[in-house]
This record gives C-alpha cells, sequence and structure tokens, in this order.
C-alpha cells in the first residue's frame, strides 16, 4: 500500500505518512480505471473503497478488489468441502474479513467480526489472527474515517502522521494530509470537530518543534 501511495497519490507528501508496511494490495485493487496503473499519473479521484481484507498468521494485510474477494469465497468453500486436499489444509492459512465489520469488532475488543470466512489450517489457531492498532489506524486514514474509538488507535494514528522534518524548508503539515485523505475519499465536511482534527492539532502542538513541519 505504500508503494501505492507514493506513486500514484497526490500531493507527493502523502507518501511521507508513514504507513504500516504489514498492509499491501493487489494491482487489481490499486487499478480502478481502464488501461491499468500506468495510464495515470494521479488516482487521488478513483480510490477504491476498502471492503474486503486477507490476515494472515504473519499479521501481513491485504487488500482486494471486489471480484478478488468472490474468487477467494469460492476457494473457501471448494476447501472446506475437500476434505481430501491435504496440500490446502496444511499451507494455506488466511482469513478473509469484511473491513466494515473488522472495525466495529476491534474497537470493541471483546467481540468477533461477524462477517469473514476462514481457512483452517493444522498447527495454527486462527483466532490468534488479529489486526494491530497500527494497522488499523492505517487502515482507516487510507479509507478517509474521521473518528478513531480507542485511546491505542489515535496514538497509533499520530504515530503515523508525525513525520521528522527535513531542514527550515520543508512544509509537511499533518493537518493537510488528513484534510487531503478526507477530501479525495468524498469525506471533506467530516473534519471539523472531528477525532481527526483533535489529533492533527495535537500534533502541531508537540513542544518538540523538530519533528514537524509548519502549516
Amino acid at each position: 500500500l505504500k508503494g501505492f501511495v507514493q506513486e500514484y497519490v497526490k500531493p507527493l507528501s502523502m507518501a511521507r505518512v508513514k504507513w504500516q508496511p504489514k498492509i499491501y494490495c493487489t494491482e487489481n485493487f490499486a487499478r480502478t480505471v481502464k488501461g491499468g496503473l500506468s495510464d495515470l499519473s494521479c488516482f487521488n479521484n478513483y480510490l477504491r473503497v476498502v471492503d474486503a481484507v486477507v490476515t494472515f498468521p504473519c499479521d501481513d494485510i491485504l487488500l482486494v478488489s471486489e471480484y478478488e474477494s468472490n474468487g477467494l469465497l469460492k476457494q473457501i468453500w471448494n476447501l472446506k468441502i475437500d476434505d481430501s486436499c491435504h496440500f490446502s489444509r496444511c499451507f494455506v492459512k488466511y482469513r478473509l474479513q469484511n473491513f466494515s465489520f473488522l472495525r466495529p469488532a476491534m474497537d470493541n475488543r471483546s467481540s468477533q467480526a461477524l462477517l469473514e470466512c476462514k481457512v483452517q489450517s493444522r498447527g495454527y489457531d486462527l483466532k490468534k489472527i488479529a489486526s494491530d492498532e497500527l494497522s488499523m489506524a492505517s487502515l482507516q486514514f487510507f479509507s478517509g474515517d474521521a473518528s478513531y474509538a480507542t485511546a491505542e488507535r489515535k496514538e497509533a494514528l499520530k504515530s503515523i502522521l508525525r513525520v521528522a522534518k527535513q531542514g527550515e524548508d520543508d512544509d509537511y503539515c499533518p493537518k493537510t494530509q488528513a484534510e487531503e485523505m478526507l477530501e479525495m475519499r468524498g469525506n471533506g465536511n467530516m473534519f471539523s470537530y472531528s477525532d481527526l482534527e483533535k489529533l492533527c492539532v495535537e500534533l502541531l502542538c508537540e513542544t518538540d518543534e523538530s519533528l514537524l513541519g509548519s502549516c
């Protein structure tokens, strides 16, 4: 995901956001216009909504398109039916989840995402697969969310938006990145008085001015 943002999302300062490196996306997720990635220099107005996510035992997260998630569902159903496929049961370990259900499950901590499909595998408890706060904060920010439910999530988002200043002429501003991302997602009107605005203000008020640029 970080590489896609660096290459195809503007302004260029958006690439300096500390996107969680464990989040990946398929080319099909990224390619939202006919002709592919090479035909556009900027995808700001064509970003795909985060819908289906695949989580792995190593905590990696893969963003997939609706078309790909349908194919994965078919594969999971076939694996459940074909119990003779020992190779699949041993080596295919992942959980397909809907982001709209995964987020409230993470917010509540005690609940489980109700819309998910998992591949059981030997020697591994798939219940241990969980998105950490940095991953969830990155996904919410990329989705254009302005509300962040937990204190840990808010701190994670601040760490993502906190960028070291690179010289006196560095004009990086976390508030600008946040407003730009919400505008891309059609949520610009949700910024004022939101958790996201408050967190950006807190970043700008940090005493260590070496961490941030000026707005």
